[in-house]
């Protein structure tokens, strides 16, 4: 089990170029920026709907 602490610090660079019209053409984050975003890809579709609406969602992703 990974251990926790309370001085975490989270780092994300980007680097953006805008005259020709990309969104991001390099991205760097710490290593606890990926192990979050993995961690959120782990999670069940219906635990996401559940936890981000009140209501659900239309059609049959709120079933799940």
């Amino acid at each position: 089990m990974a251990s926790s602490s309370s001085n975490s610090k989270v780092s994300l660079k980007l680097i953006i170029d805008t005259k020709n019209e990309k969104v991001i053409v390099f991205a760097e984050a710490s290593k606890a920026v990926i192990d979050f975003l993995f961690n959120l890809l782990c999670l069940p579709m219906g635990t996401v709907v559940k936890l981000l609406t009140t209501n659900g969602m239309v059609g049959s992703l709120g079933n799940l």
